[in-house]
């Protein structure tokens, strides 16, 4: 929590006096740490399904599950607390990086590790598929039930996406950034009907295919004002974030 109010200090500073800041020892430093304790929670949370069903590890099914541990509410609370913690983070975030994409201090490799995090999280704990797991591991507070409702799962996906989206649009050059974007997409459509259903129903997966379809035939070299008057005229997008042209 220190460090996660220590980070949110240092972003909210961001464009407060009007100047890009340089990154000095202390702020890479706690940049680090925080990168670092991302890395950790990940690993904890989440194993490496790649290749495979994207499943919540067994052992925080069964920790979670009310007929299996005497702890099961707390560990679902610090569970969700944690998750909750690590999403207001990104948010606020990706929302200052829309506008000011220039400093450096808003650190696109914590972008990447915070996307690295959701692309391994959402898949398996967003609306997952209880018949993949043990009956035990289905109680009525169990991890499984957290992000399984239509309210928490449609929380859950529009972060991600409307992550995705602003990274996208505020940070083209980016490439490990926009990799993993699209990681994080890609793993989310592949969830089957359910998250696909979720994820054409969010306004902001609607907003980012909309850009796409309008920027994919103009110029790489067109001008600033040729894209914000496309994307001005395309019902829908006004108020989006708009892609920067080179």
């Amino acid at each position: 929590q220190q460090c996660l109010s220590s980070l949110k200090l240092l972003f909210e500073s961001v464009g407060t006096n009007g100047t890009t800041q340089e990154v000095t020892p202390d702020v890479a430093a706690l940049l680090e740490e925080a990168r670092l304790l991302l890395l950790c929670v990940c690993h904890l949370l989440t194993d490496d399904n790649a290749g495979e069903t994207p499943m919540i590890p067994e052992a925080i099914v069964r920790a979670s599950s009310v007929s299996e541990s005497p702890s099961a509410y707390e560990t679902c609370h610090a569970i969700t607390s944690l998750v909750s913690s690590l999403m207001s983070l990104a948010e606020f975030q990706a929302s200052k990086v829309t506008q000011f994409p220039a400093d450096p201090r808003l650190s696109p490799l914590l972008a990447k590790t915070l996307l690295w995090f959701f692309h391994r999280w959402a898949p398996a704990y967003v609306l997952p598929s209880t018949v993949e797991y043990n009956a035990s591991g289905s109680g009525e507070n169990g991890v499984l039930s957290i992000w399984n409702s239509g309210e928490s799962s449609q929380q859950a996906v529009a972060l991600c996406i409307s992550l995705c989206l602003h990274y996208h649009c505020s940070w083209p050059q980016e490439k490990q950034v926009q990799e993993e974007a699209a990681s994080l997409l890609l793993a989310l459509s592949k969830r089957g009907k359910p998250m696909r259903s979720v994820l054409v129903q969010t306004p902001s997966f609607c907003q980012l295919v909309s850009l796409h379809a309008i920027t994919a035939g103009i110029r790489h070299n067109a001008a600033q004002l040729e894209v914000e008057t496309a994307i001005a005229a395309f019902p829908g997008l006004q108020g989006s974030p708009t892609p920067p042209t080179n």
